[in-house]
C-alpha cells in the first residue's frame, strides 16, 4: 500500500479496495463472516457502531485480507486516524487483551444437547406435577347426624375418630344407616371435623375437633351431593417461547430475541447493537423472590422466578454480545436455537448475529 492515497480512510481504502476487486458488500459479508451492517459501518468510518475497539481491529484485518489490503498496515492507519494510544496505555491494553488473539465464534446447534435438554425439561415438569400431587391433602369423610350433630360410625354408634380413612366409592362406599337417616357426609383433614349442615346459615361451619383450630370448608353440602373444592397453590408459570412473537413490558417486540435460564443468580451482561458498554441482568433479592413471578409481557434485562428457574430476557435489531459469568446449569436460546455452551468459559465474550440463524437453517 505504498502508493496509496494519503487523504483515504480505512473505511474509503476498504470500500476502494472491494470495488477495484469487484466484490459486493453482500459477497464480503459471506466471505468474512462479519455482518452486513458492521461492514456498512465500517465503510462509513462510523466505529462507534462496532462492538469495540477488539472487534474493529478483528472485522479490519478480515476485511482488508479479502480485499487484498495488507491487514497490519491497514491497523495502523486506523489507530492514526482514530488517534493511536500512548505507549503505555498500548502496554496496559496488551496486558488484558491481545487483539492478535481474538477469534470470533460462532455458536453451531448441539441437536444431541437440545434433546438431553427438552428430555431434562419434560422429566424435572413430570417431577414437580407428581410431587404437587403427592402433597396435596386427601379428602377424608365421616358421618354427621344433623339432629344430634354427633358423629356416627358405620354402625351408627358415637364416635370422634382422629384419622378416619376415606372410602372407595367402589369398593366400599359409604351409606348411612338406619339409626342416622338424617345424617351428612362432611370432611375432615387431621383432627379437625367440618360441616355445613342445611339446617345452618350460610357460610357457617361446625367444627367437632378438641382444642384443635377450624380449618377451611373443602366440601359444599347441597342436600345428598357434595362438590370438593380444589385449594390452588400459586405455582411458577413456564418460560415463554423465545422468538420475535414475545412481547416485553413496553408492548415493543424484536426481530432478535435471547433467553437465560440459571438456577441461581449470577453475573449476567449483554451489549445489543451499538450500545457502548455492557448493561448487567437484574435479580431479585431473597424476599422478592415470589413478588417477580414471570409475567406475560416481561421487561428487557429483568431476572423473573418461572417453573424453570430464573429467566431474563433481552431483545435486539442486530446482534447481541454477552458474557456468562455462570455456565453451569445456564441454558441460553436466541430465536429458538439452544446454544452450545461447551467451547466457552466463564466470562468469555460470546457474539450471536443473524449470520448463525442463517447457518443454522442451512442458508
Amino acid at each position: 500500500m505504498a502508493d496509496r492515497d494519503e487523504n483515504l480512510t480505512p473505511g474509503e481504502m476498504l470500500a476502494a479496495a472491494r470495488t477495484k476487486a469487484e466484490l459486493t458488500l453482500e459477497e464480503v459479508a459471506d466471505n468474512t463472516k462479519i455482518p452486513l451492517n458492521m461492514l456498512r459501518a465500517i465503510e462509513m468510518d462510523e466505529y462507534h457502531r462496532v462492538s469495540g475497539d477488539l472487534y474493529v481491529k478483528s472485522f479490519l484485518r478480515a476485511y482488508g485480507s479479502e480485499v487484498g489490503l495488507e491487514p497490519e498496515e491497514l491497523i495502523e492507519i486506523y489507530e492514526t486516524f482514530t488517534g493511536a494510544t500512548s505507549a503505555a496505555a498500548e502496554s496496559a491494553v496488551a496486558g488484558a487483551w491481545n487483539e492478535n488473539d481474538v477469534e470470533i465464534k460462532r455458536v453451531g446447534l448441539p441437536w444431541d444437547w437440545i434433546g438431553a435438554g427438552l428430555f431434562l425439561v419434560a422429566v424435572v415438569i413430570g417431577g414437580y406435577f407428581w410431587l404437587d400431587d403427592k402433597e396435596s391433602i386427601p379428602e377424608e369423610k365421616i358421618l354427621l347426624n344433623t339432629e344430634t350433630m354427633e358423629v356416627l360410625d358405620q354402625s351408627g354408634e358415637v364416635s370422634i375418630p382422629s384419622v378416619i380413612p376415606a372410602a372407595d366409592p367402589e369398593t366400599n362406599p359409604v351409606t348411612t344407616p338406619d339409626s342416622a337417616q338424617d345424617s351428612t357426609q362432611i370432611s375432615t383433614v387431621g383432627n379437625s371435623v367440618e360441616s355445613t349442615p342445611d339446617t345452618l346459615a350460610p357460610g357457617w361451619s361446625i367444627s367437632l375437633a378438641t382444642n384443635e383450630p377450624l380449618k377451611g370448608t373443602n366440601v359444599v353440602f347441597q342436600e345428598d351431593k357434595e362438590i370438593p373444592i380444589n385449594v390452588s397453590t400459586i405455582s411458577l408459570p413456564n418460560v415463554h417461547p423465545c422468538d420475535p412473537s414475545l412481547v416485553f413490558d413496553n408492548d415493543k417486540q424484536w426481530p432478535y430475541v435471547i433467553r437465560l435460564i440459571c438456577p441461581e443468580p449470577g453475573v449476567f451482561s449483554v451489549r445489543r447493537d451499538a450500545e457502548a458498554g455492557f448493561s448487567k441482568a437484574i435479580f431479585p433479592n431473597e424476599d422478592e423472590t415470589e413478588e417477580w413471578v414471570l409475567p406475560e409481557q416481561p421487561a428487557a434485562g429483568q431476572a423473573y422466578s418461572s417453573a424453570q428457574g430464573f429467566v431474563v430476557y433481552w431483545g435486539a435489531d442486530d446482534h447481541f454480545s454477552i458474557e456468562l459469568g455462570l455456565l453451569d446449569g445456564v441454558e441460553l436460546t436466541f430465536n429458538g436455537l439452544v446454544q452450545d455452551l461447551r467451547p466457552f468459559a466463564s466470562g468469555q465474550t460470546i457474539l450471536l448475529d443473524p449470520i448463525l440463524l442463517r447457518k443454522a437453517a442451512g442458508n
